[in-house]
């Protein structure tokens, strides 16, 4: 994936974050993506496995409105990756902004093919 183009999800990942609520949810066959894939992350980077440590830190996150997950999914649904997201402030914009702390593709998934996003999904 070119750069552009993952500047073009990342711009595509933020529209959908601040979509009007009456825009479509995703489909609802997806299958949840659980919090290995973040403690998978964290081993990655050399950490050890702390599951639970996992799920109580994203769990705190979620729960005071501190981070934004976007998870990406293959064509069966399955989990594949995810994107945590951090809202910040910028002053010179005078904006809210959100800082791309973490990316992550799970190894069976990586240089595979991305799949076409279902349109339905989207909002203009």
């Amino acid at each position: 994936m070119s750069w552009v183009e993952s500047v073009s999800l990342l711009v595509g990942a933020l529209r959908f974050l601040t979509r009007p609520p009456s825009c479509p949810r995703p489909p609802h066959n997806r299958r949840p993506f659980s919090f290995s894939a973040f403690d998978a992350y964290r081993q990655f980077y050399g950490r050890a496995s702390d599951l639970s440590g996992a799920h109580a830190f994203l769990r705190e996150r979620f729960d005071h409105g501190e981070s934004v997950v976007f998870l990406a999914f293959d064509a069966g649904g399955q989990g594949v990756g995810f994107t945590q997201l951090y809202p910040s402030f910028s002053s010179t914009a005078m904006a809210r902004i959100f800082v791309l702390n973490d990316l992550f593709v799970c190894a069976s998934a990586r240089q595979q093919q991305p799949t076409t996003p279902d349109p339905s999904a989207r909002c203009g």
